[in-house]
């Protein structure tokens, strides 16, 4: 059963859509209302109606997902802003919906990968979108798709993996390899760059 509506951020209609999408659905996703605002409601509702189990991670972007349980339902909070709810959901989500149809996890694989640029630091770990592709050499390259902020679906434009930007102080130079988590095949390089 699929359940998907809209629902205002007003209390009372949130629990009611919460309680009734438990009543029909063996998991429950809601985007939105997980943060800290005024408005985010859906964290305090899980809460009260669900055992949580996250909260918050330390990760970017989707810093401010949340995981709880009911009984046997999953629920998922994720965040409102579109690339922190995608990412989220390919890195929570998916992986959990696979186990529960007695599928493997782990169907994204990761691989090292040489980036072709300069990627700055961050506090915590991050899942940059990136375009991966392989050389003539059989070496994987990636490139990210540009700006990360979490606002930004663009970034999503062409990616066909995830680059892991571990947390460290000093910049990654370009020619350091990472880890890609792919989420499609790798593209064939045109030309071979240096």
């Amino acid at each position: 059963v699929v359940v998907n509506r809209h629902i205002r951020d007003k209390e009372d209609a949130l629990r009611a859509g919460i309680q009734d999408a438990l009543g029909q659905a063996d998991v429950v996703l809601t985007s939105g209302g997980v943060s800290m605002g005024e408005r985010d409601l859906v964290k305090a509702l899980l809460d009260e109606l669900a055992v949580v189990h996250f909260q918050r991670l330390f990760m970017k972007p989707g810093k401010p997902l949340n995981f709880a349980t009911a009984g046997d339902k999953l629920l998922f909070g994720l965040p409102g802003n579109p690339v922190s709810c995608l990412v989220g959901f390919h890195l929570f989500v998916r992986p959990a919906l696979q186990v529960m149809q007695s599928a493997a996890p782990d169907s994204h694989p990761t691989v090292p990968v040489i980036i072709e640029h300069a990627i700055e630091p961050s506090d915590r770990i991050e899942y940059q979108r990136a375009v991966v592709t392989a050389g003539s050499d059989g070496r994987l390259r990636a490139r990210n798709t540009g700006a990360q902020i979490s606002a930004r679906l663009m970034s999503f434009v062409g990616s066909n993996a995830f680059l892991v930007v571990q947390p460290r102080d000093e910049p990654y130079p370009a020619g350091t390899q990472l880890e890609a988590i792919l989420l499609g095949p790798p593209a064939v390089a045109d030309v071979e760059r240096a």
